[in-house]
């Protein structure tokens, strides 16, 4: 009998970031932003998307100290 076997599905879930550690880690290039704005082909329309936060999986822990991680499937 073939039994499939499922991968271990982990959550990071995020919580109580160090908000006073967002300006030093931008300073430092830690957190990286960029702001996205969209043009629309054949025409001069264009829409704001928005600001983008990016920081590299490593260096989360700067930024959300504790992280608390949920798996999906019951063992």
């Amino acid at each position: 009998m073939n039994t499939l076997s499922l991968p271990s599905l982990l959550v990071r879930f995020l919580q109580h970031s160090s908000v006073h550690q967002l300006l030093p880690l931008i300073d430092q290039g830690i957190i990286t932003l960029d702001h996205l704005i969209k043009r629309k082909n054949g025409t001069n329309r264009t829409s704001e998307k928005g600001p983008f936060f990016k920081i590299k999986p490593e260096n989360l822990n700067m930024l959300f100290p504790e992280p608390v991680f949920y798996s999906l499937v019951e063992d």
